[in-house]
């Protein structure tokens, strides 16, 4: 029986660490020398950036898909992906201040959590390291 290791995820700076697992507070001032700052802007940076590192990933695997067939592949698979690998980081057990009505193992939660990582991976990385972490992930689950 083989042993199968979860592939790590980029290392992030502590700034990077404390925007992505504290949970975010609706009322926070942004911090312009801290480039991490703001939760939902590492999320809604992380979203796109992981679609496109998925859609890049699958151009590779398929390479005669179509524009279509590949945004069907992002449509119908990225979700499901981001909560898996939520799942097996066990990212809910760092989140600090999750508050009592959202639930920390949901797949919404899962999905925020791995969308603000990303985010905080291509601030800090680029886009590269991001997609091929997301790769090795992939290969993992798959």
């Amino acid at each position: 029986m083989a042993i199968t290791f979860v592939p790590p995820a980029p290392v992030l700076s502590g700034d990077a660490t404390l925007e992505v697992f504290v949970y975010p507070a609706a009322d926070r001032t942004l911090e312009p020398e801290n480039k991490f700052c703001d939760t939902r802007r590492l999320a809604c940076l992380g979203q796109v950036m992981a679609e496109a590192a998925y859609m890049d990933i699958m151009r590779q695997r398929y390479p005669a898909s179509s524009g279509k067939d590949l945004q069907q592949m992002v449509d119908n698979q990225l979700e499901n992906i981001m909560e898996r690998a939520g799942e097996i980081y066990e990212w809910h057990k760092k989140v600090l201040g999750c508050p009592n009505d959202v639930d920390a193992k949901s797949p919404e939660e899962c999905r925020r959590l791995f969308c603000t990582y990303a985010g905080a991976v291509n601030v800090q990385f680029g886009f590269n390291k991001l997609e091929s972490w997301m790769r090795d992930i992939l290969s993992f689950i798959n």
